[in-house]
């Protein structure tokens, strides 16, 4: 399957001004978990970086050579392996009580119910998204991983999650895709491009132009009605 480059989002069409980097973000997922703060946040993010799961060793080939390229890294405390983040991805996180009816069938199978809304808010830009298995493709690289869900538009995956559990509360997060670089993604995680990188996909392959910041408004505002949970800054 050939796929163009991506068209680069939009990344100032007047919606909310939550503008973040990746490590200030997960710092604030941190923060809203230990004060076991309930609701959702959304960013659109602002510089490139690269995350991967807490199982994953910073001696991790990837992550050096993120290092060695100058990207900044982030460590996050959730599950997963590795992801490129580009700018003008979207960011949300929810933080629940264990005890909320999303939940009830475990939290470890609860990706498409916690990530509704995330579906719900895509359909109002006219992106019709869905969960979906993992496509089992490439294990150190998240999204093309065997592992829970992913988020897919058409043939492409254009996002994902991953949570972890604290105490009496869960801290959810994901990322939707703005914009993909696929030569980037196989240089840092040494696969060729090809099938595994060609599923990988983003908002920009879908609309065009991505309303970076109104696609995070709406989002956050679908989560929060689907899971009746207030809407956070």
């Amino acid at each position: 399957m050939s796929i163009a480059p991506p068209r680069a989002p939009r990344p100032d069409d007047g919606g909310a001004p939550f503008v973040l980097d990746a490590l200030a973000f997960d710092r604030a997922d941190e923060a809203q978990l230990a004060a076991g703060r309930v609701g959702v946040r959304a960013a659109v993010l602002s510089a490139r970086s690269v995350s991967y799961g807490i199982g994953v060793p910073e001696s991790a080939a990837y992550v050096r050579r993120a290092a060695a390229r100058g990207i900044p890294r982030v460590h996050r405390s959730t599950g997963g392996t590795g992801l490129l983040h580009e700018p003008g991805d979207l960011l949300w996180t929810v933080v629940l009580p264990r005890n909320h009816p999303a939940l009830a069938g475990g939290y470890t199978r609860a990706y498409p119910r916690l990530g509704a809304g995330v579906v719900l808010g895509l359909r109002t830009v006219a992106v019709d998204a869905g969960w979906v298995p993992a496509p089992g493709l490439l294990d150190r690289y998240c999204t093309l991983s065997g592992r829970g869900s992913v988020l897919a538009a058409g043939p492409w995956v254009i996002g994902g999650a991953a949570q972890h559990l604290a105490g009496p509360y869960l801290l959810h997060h994901g990322v939707v895709s703005g914009r993909i670089d696929r030569s980037a993604i196989a240089d840092l995680f040494e696969v060729p491009v090809g099938p595994a990188t060609e599923r990988l996909g983003s908002l920009a392959d879908v609309i065009d132009p991505v309303p970076t910041r109104t696609v995070a408004r709406v989002v956050r505002a679908a989560i929060a009605a689907d899971l009746a949970i207030p809407e956070l800054d």
